[in-house]
């Protein structure tokens, strides 16, 4: 007796899923360097990490490869013995985020931490630093305010001192009691004439009588 005939099974179809499902973690794998190639990076920056500057400059620029969302960016800026010389929102513009220091940085290291948000919306941080060589010179402010004390004494001179005054008020006081002292002499001299003359008419009518 024979052996019944089977029909052959369908070619494949026991490979078909474990095809799709590594066609499936293939595309994942593919995608996820896509997806973070994404996020905006930085391209640069002005100061440049580990740039050794002369002097201070006046505004740190940050430049990426996109333009940040204006979304709570932040930065900081920090001298090398720890003081914070700016805290707060950079300024976006086109690719960039401009920080504009208050005033100017100390000699040494500094040190610039930031954060903005990504184009599409996540948020990206870094850190670099630069040296400054030479430390900020005086402000006019200073010099300013030495000025009113070398003015002082000028002021203290032209201003009249009691003293002063007082040597003003007796020379007046002795210019007028001159003046009353001539004008006695000069009464009592009339006086005298006129005794003088009534004297001499009173004797001349007494001969003529």
């Amino acid at each position: 007796m024979s052996a019944p005939i089977t029909a052959p099974a369908a070619p494949g179809r026991s490979r078909l899923l474990p095809t799709l499902l590594a066609l499936l973690v293939g595309l994942l794998v593919l995608g996820a360097p896509s997806a973070a190639l994404a996020h905006d990076r930085l391209l640069s920056s002005d100061p440049a990490d580990g740039a050794q500057l002369e002097t201070s400059p006046q505004t740190i620029t940050l430049t990426f490869s996109a333009t940040p969302l204006d979304v709570e960016p932040m930065a900081r800026v920090t001298a090398e013995d720890g003081t914070v010389v700016f805290e707060g929102a950079p300024t976006i513009g086109d690719h960039t985020a401009t920080v504009t220091l208050p005033s100017a940085l100390p000699a040494g290291t500094t040190t610039v931490d930031w954060r903005v948000v990504s184009e599409d919306g996540h948020p990206i941080e870094g850190t670099f630093s630069f040296q400054v060589a030479q430390a900020p010179a005086p402000t006019d402010s200073a010099s300013a305010s030495a000025e009113p004390t070398t003015a002082a004494p000028s002021s203290a001179t032209a201003a009249p001192s009691p003293s002063a005054e007082t040597s003003s008020t007796s020379s007046q006081e002795t210019t007028s009691g001159m003046s009353a002292g001539v004008l006695v002499a000069i009464l009592a001299v009339i006086v005298v004439i006129v005794v003088i003359g009534i004297v001499v008419v009173v004797r001349g009518r007494r001969r003529r009588d």
